[in-house]
């Protein structure tokens, strides 16, 4: 009896572990197909974000479509995103600098009308996991 309770403590601690080990090793995929989401539906992508004089845009990585970005959730969300894009361009010294982003976002409907309309789509920002200045060689700058 003494081994069966064993054996059931050590399989209730390793799928414990094995349930946090999933959720902080989390993965952005990359090949995430914005245009065939549902609206409403969300997804952890990884691309590129640019910010400058009227341009809030996210571009997926491997894949040439630009999306308009908000966060109607927390305006924290869009001023980290375009702060770190408006700080390297400040440190390169060229505007609308595309920093490496994982976020978890929300497709949205299209927009009827501003800079937003002429866009791929329109996304929700409703978390970033993480957001860097270097842009890997998997995800190369197909902003125009």
């Amino acid at each position: 009896m003494k081994i069966m309770s064993v054996i059931a403590a050590t399989m209730v601690i390793a799928t414990s572990v094995s349930g946090c080990a999933s959720k902080t090793n989390e993965t952005h995929d990359q090949s995430i197909n914005i245009e065939k989401m549902n609206i409403g539906a969300t997804a952890a992508v990884s691309g590129l974000y640019t910010y400058g004089h009227e341009v809030s845009v996210f571009s997926p990585c491997k894949v040439d479509k630009h999306y308009w970005a908000v966060a109607s959730g927390a305006d924290t969300i869009m001023q980290r995103l375009n702060n770190a894009s408006l700080a390297k361009a400040d440190a390169i010294g060229k505007p609308y600098q595309s920093v490496f982003t994982m976020l978890d976002i929300k497709k949205l409907p299209p927009a009827k009308e501003g800079f937003a309309e002429d866009y791929d789509g329109l996304i929700d920002v409703v978390a970033i996991k993480k957001i860097e200045n270097s842009i890997p060689e998997s995800c190369p700058d197909l902003n125009p």
